[in-house]
């Protein structure tokens, strides 16, 4: 039994290039698998708009074979792009950020940046770049604080007994954010999930309860 492809290697707009990108990988006999990423419940409490994006994961093993494997066929068509490609209408800042984001573009995308800023006399650090990666990936691991007012509002909501509250409470505790490489991370801090947990258990405790007495009211009706 293989190992299960754990690694997302680009996320991508369109399914064709998700499946461009896929037939590329099998030609090079480097198992893939296309995935839609349409957001879920963590989405809708963490005020995000849904990503609607396609995932290409691979097995991490084959992680550095296929970033190789793009690269070169990136630098084959590198010097054939019309000077209309709608990079050259980016600025310096807008092009470094794709340098440090090089997992939410193509490798094309990437190496042009990179020519572009070359080209235009810009100096490219390249271990400076690798350093704001590191550091963009350890700001997105940390778990968000705050949330006083959708913690209220859970209890709120847990003790009247709608399920609103469940669903909130199960958010707080339980909601995970993705990172750039496609693994998730708690959303939210410890604090917060503790209110969260509380809330989920309250909800079904108050829902259940209220549910009891509404059926037993109907009985004593009859």
């Amino acid at each position: 039994m293989g190992k299960p492809l754990s690694i997302s290697l680009r996320n991508l707009a369109t399914l064709e290039e998700a499946e461009a990108l896929s037939k590329i990988l099998t030609d090079n006999n480097i198992s893939s698998k296309i995935t839609k990423d349409s957001g879920d419940l963590d989405y809708v409490f963490q005020g995000e708009a849904p990503t609607n994006k396609f995932e290409v994961h691979i097995n991490e093993d084959d992680r550095q074979k296929a970033e190789t494997i793009l690269t070169d066929l990136a630098k084959e068509n590198l010097n054939s792009i019309d000077k209309d490609y709608y990079l050259f209408s980016f600025t310096d800042d807008e092009l470094k950020d794709i340098l440090v984001k090089k997992n939410e573009w193509n490798e094309l995308d990437v190496l042009l940046s990179q020519k572009i800023l070359e080209e235009r006399g810009i100096e490219i650090n390249l271990n400076e770049i690798e350093k704001q990666r590191e550091i963009r990936d350890l700001e997105l691991q940390k778990p968000e604080d705050g949330q006083t007012g959708w913690i209220i509002f859970g209890y709120v909501a847990a003790l009247i007994g709608g399920f609103i509250g469940i669903l909130l409470g199960y958010s707080l505790w339980l909601s995970k954010k993705k990172l750039p490489n496609g693994s998730k991370v708690p959303a939210y801090n410890e604090e917060i999930r503790k209110h969260g947990r509380i809330i989920f258990y309250l909800g079904i405790i108050m829902f259940a309860v209220l549910s009891i007495l509404r059926l037993t009211g109907l009985c004593c009706e009859k």
